[in-house]
């Protein structure tokens, strides 16, 4: 039986141990161009980085730069999507995170006049406010 490869994040993540040897060296070198494109980009500027730079960095070779990728643009591209999808990934959630005033001790986040109690203020509620 053979395993299959879906196209979404797997070449990225590495979550692909019983896949042939054969693919796992492909997702190495898609993941080696990734690192030495980001890492030649920083350095250098997306104008001043030439695909020979990321090849000669990443250690593969021309075929399987243009395997994976048509131009350096597509490259480019692939990087900001991997990091839009982390992002998305990371932010999914916020919507379910409770205010900070759920997380201060019980009297402070139900006393509507900010008291703590007796003749001493709550400090905190104001400065939430």
């Amino acid at each position: 039986m053979q395993d299959t490869v879906t196209k979404t994040d797997a070449p990225l993540a590495g979550a692909l141990p019983y896949a042939p040897a054969q693919q796992r060296r492909g997702i190495r070198s898609q993941r080696k161009l990734l690192l030495a494109a980001q890492a030649q980009f920083a350095e250098h500027g997306y104008a001043q980085t030439r695909i020979s730079d990321i090849i000669a960095r990443a250690g593969v070779s021309n075929g399987s730069f243009y395997h994976r990728f048509s131009d350096k643009a597509s490259l480019f591209r692939a990087i900001t999507q991997r990091y839009a999808a982390e992002a998305a990934r990371q932010i999914e959630g916020f919507d379910t995170v409770p205010p900070p005033t759920a997380r201060l001790p019980g009297c402070c986040a139900t006393c509507p006049d900010g008291r703590t109690g007796g003749d001493q203020e709550c400090r905190l509620l104001p400065r939430l406010a």
